[in-house]
């Protein structure tokens, strides 16, 4: 139903139910009397009485005549109480009704953790919305129809990247009293509860362990600063050489160059030619010990351009730990196989874990606690730690039980 074509009765509703899951109201108040809020609606007094009546027969209030409407508290509506409703919003490939997912490390794991979470619990109803992965015209497409439904919460993981479009709608969602919780590595809006890995300590980590190993020369590959959770790596970064200078003689130099664009490299072949014509320019300038990639797919392009200069010397660590997983993703696979020798399959490089799946969790779980009125009313932030490894297992999935 549009928003254009809901009732008086509806409209008074929503309202009103917003306000007493904002706390608006405690248990025991009571509520201006039904001719007050008919004014304040700038209505007659049957729209009022209906949606009053809506939410006493939810377990919200308490009609008693002579004594007005009173606000009850969640041990006496409970057993009438409808369940607040949570839109999911995403993309799940490895989503289980019956258990949690198991393997994937890569960002999408988040996603399946995420409705995982929200459809085995008890204490919400869930909206699902699922559009193919990357697809924003579908993005924006649910976050309408999310805009017009009866849901009190909006969650979703995917698409981290938020262009003008989505954030105009999701600005849409929050005037009209709707709470989004989403997943915030790469775009931080205040106004919303996010859920964040903790990019910078785990940065600070691996850039720390590769100054205790005897590297003097860091250099770290970036994306775009633009993104949230790379001002963190390279805060971490730069944070872990300075208190590193600061406490020994021997001063360190850390370097940053901007890595080629992954999107545009999945067939691998770009990326194969970029990082030979970078690599053979960094080592020429500078005298470079340990190069930090952007991720692990791009320690496989990496690693073949050090080997075809002759630097197998090189330090080449990633980032997000799905090592395990790139000879089931297309393109890198191929290149894999036709590079077996240059790209060390067999030998993981040290990483940092993003705990995707851990993020999932809890955006699940912070969703929950939104719907139920369990935290403050300001937006609430969930940072997840980072692991480093700096012996991986080349085939040890992750799984959170």
């Amino acid at each position: 139903m549009t928003r254009k074509g809901r009732s008086r009765q509806q409209q008074i509703y929503d309202v009103l139910k917003r306000e007493i899951q904002r706390n608006t109201y405690k248990p025991g108040d009571y509520l201006p009397t039904v001719r007050e809020l008919a004014k304040r609606f700038e209505t007659s007094i049957t729209p009022v009485y209906q949606a009053v009546n809506s939410l006493a027969s939810e377990g919200y209030l308490s009609l008693t005549q002579g004594s007005g409407i009173m606000m009850l508290g969640p041990e006496e509506g409970v057993g009438n109480r409808r369940k607040p409703m949570i839109d999911f919003l995403g993309t799940t490939r490895h989503f289980s009704q019956n258990e949690p997912p198991q393997i994937s490390r890569l960002t999408t794991a988040a996603a399946d953790w995420l409705l995982w979470g929200l459809s085995h619990s008890k204490e919400v109803r869930v909206s699902v919305t699922h559009f193919p992965f990357q697809d924003d015209q579908d993005f924006y497409e649910a976050l309408t129809d999310s805009l017009h439904s009866d849901s009190e919460i909006i969650t979703f993981s995917d698409p981290e990247k938020l262009d003008a479009e989505a954030m105009r709608l999701l600005s849409q969602i929050h005037k009209a009293g709707k709470r989004i919780v989403y997943l915030a590595n790469m775009v931080d809006v205040p106004e919303f509860d996010r859920v964040r890995s903790d990019f910078r300590n785990g940065s600070y980590a691996l850039t720390w362990h590769l100054l205790e190993q005897g590297h003097t020369c860091l250099l770290r590959f970036h994306t775009s600063l633009d993104n949230w959770y790379e001002t963190q790596k390279e805060e971490g970064f730069q944070a872990a050489i300075k208190d590193w200078n600061q406490t020994h003689s021997a001063n360190v130099v850390g370097l940053r160059h901007l890595s080629f664009d992954e999107n545009l490299g999945v067939a691998g072949i770009k990326e194969e030619a970029w990082s030979l014509n970078e690599l053979r320019s960094i080592v020429e300038q500078h005298p470079v010990t340990a190069l930090l990639a952007t991720s692990d797919p791009s320690v496989l392009y990496l690693r073949h351009a050090a080997s075809a200069l002759g630097r197998e010397d090189l330090e080449i660590t990633g980032y997000d730990l799905i090592w395990s997983e790139l000879a089931q993703v297309s393109g890198h696979s191929e290149f894999i196989k036709k590079h077996s020798d240059a790209v060390r399959y067999s030998e993981p490089p040290i990483s940092v874990e993003v705990n995707a799946p851990l993020l999932g969790s809890e955006l699940a779980k912070l969703a929950i606690q939104r719907a139920m009125g369990t935290v403050p009313s300001k937006p609430q932030v969930v940072l997840v730690p980072q692991k480093l490894h700096t012996k991986p297992e080349l085939q040890k999935l992750n799984r959170i039980v």
